[in-house]
């Protein structure tokens, strides 16, 4: 008998794949993680216009994605809203996280990506720690796409930014050479 891939794994591929050409209208880079992922999905890195205009330079700002698709993760839909089922230890793992990380759904019925900064989430909702977990997205300011390339680029602000290899500095021992 041969094998059965279940209808969700569809889903989840419809999801991953419309990330790449949403990121790369905003003229960044998508890496999707295709080992051991077990909470991020892929990686956004931010560039921004060289002076000259011709081309882009990369910022050293890197923004974690964890994607969510189909309809088992689609709770209370409406019309303008919708929320993502979740669990305790995903909104531990992205409280915790030293990195910008965005949560990004793929509603299949409105066939569109959303998404939520969600560091800041778990800062400005009070009962996200109570069960049961939830993410909650308004479809008319949540949808991901171009647009939100500013956005983008301010979350990935937060990242620690790269050694600067320009700056030179003096450095002065205070070890004295002992000797026996």
């Amino acid at each position: 008998m041969p094998k059965t891939i279940p209808d969700s794994k569809f889903t989840e591929l419809q999801c991953l794949d419309r990330m790449a050409p949403t990121v790369h209208a905003m003229r960044f880079l998508w890496r999707e993680i295709t080992k051991s992922d077990f909470g991020i999905d892929g990686e956004i890195e931010v560039s921004v216009p060289k002076p000259d205009g011709k081309g882009r330079h990369v910022t050293g700002g890197i923004i974690k994605v964890q994607a969510k698709s189909g309809h088992s993760y689609i709770v209370e839909d409406q019309q303008t809203s919708f929320a993502l089922k979740s669990t305790k230890e995903d909104f531990q793992l992205w409280h915790g996280a030293n990195f910008p990380i965005l949560v990004i759904a793929y509603h299949p019925a409105d066939d569109k990506l959303y998404w939520k900064d969600v560091r800041e989430y778990v800062r400005n909702t009070p009962s996200v720690w109570r069960a049961p977990f939830k993410v909650f997205f308004d479809k008319s300011k949540d949808v991901f796409e171009k647009s939100c390339a500013d956005k983008l680029m301010a979350i990935s602000d937060t990242s620690p930014p790269r050694v600067s290899y320009e700056e030179k500095e003096q450095l002065y021992s205070n070890l004295l050479r002992i000797t026996v």
